[in-house]
């Protein structure tokens, strides 16, 4: 990394590693907003291409946070504090991008820290829970599995948005505590609900923390055993961006959890990087096709993709899920095209736990 910033930087410029992955570019002598875009974008394009390390394929994202003197401060601790704070923003905003500096993001940073304080607080407590929301098969209309999803109950805060607690939790890695209490929790709930549905399945969140760390699947398999649930009812959803980081590590990864039974699902599939050749190494059972194609079916570029998604996975012996499933028209083009499961409002918001067993009970209609 620190090679190729230096491609890109002047003489009179300074690179410096501040720890891990994160580095400062000190350049002078810029005084045009558009002189620092274009500096900006040329750190962009020079850190894109892959990574050939031993034999290993590798891609980074980057995110770039600006702040320019004196407007943003005239010491060197405040520029890069605030720097920084505009780093976390460009991540926000999905990574491979930068962000200049605002006022606005200091308070932000405050209510960053308040949420990170009671996310410490709340770890072994009560205040997460799981809510469970209904996949359908769309050939018979029943309920055939549940994705579990976080939410979070503070005293203080209210219910928080996944959008800002789960960020907060990957940086500074809580996501594995927590992500471990979220596989133990619906491993349970699977135990619950075979009593009156013995094919359910219920399908868990990985991030790339989680995903990336080296106790994952020995975790994994000590809950199946502690729980003694069928693996068989367990999934994993990952993105596609957690795959192609380091394709070699995830295979691995990946085959350790097929071993145990485990079934994988592709989260979000269509919206990440292009690369199609990982799904023939990869023992991947499901494609869960975004809900930003399935949301708006009438534009003929989404209804194409959509196609073709499903077409992919059944060539390749897949199954396919479409996530924010809301309306009977929605519904009908997708068994029009032999898509497997619907998820989303038209069958189900999430539930509580009590409420999902209730729903198992009752069946679901769908009108």
């Amino acid at each position: 990394v620190a090679d190729r910033l230096k491609k890109v930087v002047r003489q009179e410029d300074t690179v410096a590693r501040m720890g891990g992955d994160e580095f400062v570019i000190v350049v002078p002598n810029l005084t045009k907003e558009d002189e620092i875009v274009d500096r900006a974008q040329k750190v962009l394009e020079v850190l894109a291409p892959i990574y050939r390390i031993q034999n290993h394929e590798l891609y980074i994202t980057c995110s770039i946070g600006i702040s320019v003197f004196p407007d943003d401060g005239q010491e060197i601790d405040t520029l890069l504090k605030h720097s920084d704070l505009a780093m976390y923003r460009a991540k926000e905003r999905g990574r491979n991008t930068f962000q200049f500096f605002a006022q606005s993001m200091n308070t932000l940073a405050v209510e960053r820290m308040v949420i990170e304080k009671n996310m410490r607080k709340a770890m072994g407590g009560t205040e997460f829970q799981l809510y469970y929301q209904p996949k359908v098969c769309l050939r018979s209309g029943k309920v055939v599995g549940m994705e579990a999803l976080l939410r979070w109950d503070n005293p203080e805060l209210g219910f928080v948005n996944p959008q800002k607690s789960i960020p907060i939790a990957e940086e500074t890695r809580l996501i594995i505590q927590i992500g471990h209490w979220i596989i133990e929790s619906a491993c349970q709930q699977i135990k619950r609900l075979e009593k009156i549905n013995p094919d359910i399945n219920i399908a868990v969140n990985l991030s790339v923390i989680q995903f990336n760390s080296p106790d994952l699947v020995s975790e994994i398999k000590g809950v199946i055993r502690d729980t003694g649930i069928d693996p068989q009812k367990l999934q994993v959803e990952v993105t596609e961006s957690i795959l192609i980081q380091d394709s070699t590590l995830a295979i691995n990864i990946l085959k350790n959890l097929n071993d145990l039974g485990i079934k994988i699902c592709i989260d979000d599939f269509g919206t990440g990087y292009s690369s199609l050749s990982y799904l023939k190494n990869m023992p991947i059972d499901y494609l869960k096709v975004d809900q930003s194609f399935i949301r708006d079916l009438t534009d003929p570029t989404n209804e194409a993709i959509t196609r073709a998604v499903v077409a992919l996975a059944q060539s390749l012996g897949m199954k396919t899920i479409a996530e924010g499933v809301e309306t009977i028209e929605q519904k009908s083009f997708l068994e029009t095209i032999d898509c497997d499961e619907g998820q989303g409002y038209l069958f189900s918001k999430p539930l509580e736990a009590h409420r999902a067993e209730e729903l198992l009970l009752k069946g679901l209609q769908v009108t």
